[in-house]
């Protein structure tokens, strides 16, 4: 009876202390991952820039990686051992962070930047005249190596837009008469052109 009357006291001390039945919440993550470290560009295509780095560490628990473009993209992932980037622009220079964030949403410092220029669509080729007659030329021409489905040809004489076309062929008409010069570009489907074509 004793050691009953003994044990009902300590239960009871206990729970007086937050011990027995209070639970305790824990303490907010509030800090962030270290940042990436040694972004580096592993490949360039027109329109993609695939990149590794080092990952970061965290106290809790990571959740992703944020690669982001000078301009506004940003690209999700995982994987710090190759991540692609695409929807850019051929030719140009773009400079690229990465920054790593945790379960709780906290985001690190962003990563010393690196550059990366996309390389060129390549020209359509073989363009040739298929025929002539008074003011009327008809041309043909070979696609673009790199861009593996066009959205559009536009055409050019002597340096001026002509005519769109939607296929590797077009006829040029009502031509003034004399000498023209004629070159095609290969368009990609978001607005992105290649260089010109042989004249």
């Amino acid at each position: 009876m004793r050691f009953a009357m003994r044990l009902v006291a300590v239960i009871a001390v206990c729970a007086g202390l937050g011990i027995v039945g209070v639970p305790v919440a824990g303490a907010a993550d509030t800090q962030p991952p270290t940042a990436p470290s040694n972004v580096r560009v592993l490949a360039v295509t027109p329109d993609t820039v695939t990149i590794a780095f080092t990952g970061s560490t965290d106290d809790v628990r990571l959740k992703w990686y944020v690669a982001r473009v000078e301009g506004g993209r940003e690209q999700a992932t995982t994987s710090p051992g190759g991540t692609q980037i695409g929807g850019l622009k051929s030719n140009t220079t773009y400079s690229l962070t990465v920054v790593a964030v945790d379960r709780a949403g906290n985001v690190s410092a962003p990563s010393e930047p690196v550059t990366a220029t996309t390389a060129s669509w390549t020209p359509p080729t073989n363009l040739r005249v298929t025929s002539s007659s008074g003011g009327t030329v008809s041309l043909a021409w070979d696609g673009s190596s790199n861009m593996r489905d066009p959205y559009r040809f536009p055409v050019y004489d002597g340096g001026r837009g002509e005519v769109i076309s939607r296929t590797q062929a077009v006829t040029m008409q009502r031509l003034a008469p004399g000498t023209h010069v004629f070159t095609v570009k290969a368009m990609h489907s978001r607005g992105d052109l290649s260089p010109a074509s042989n004249r």
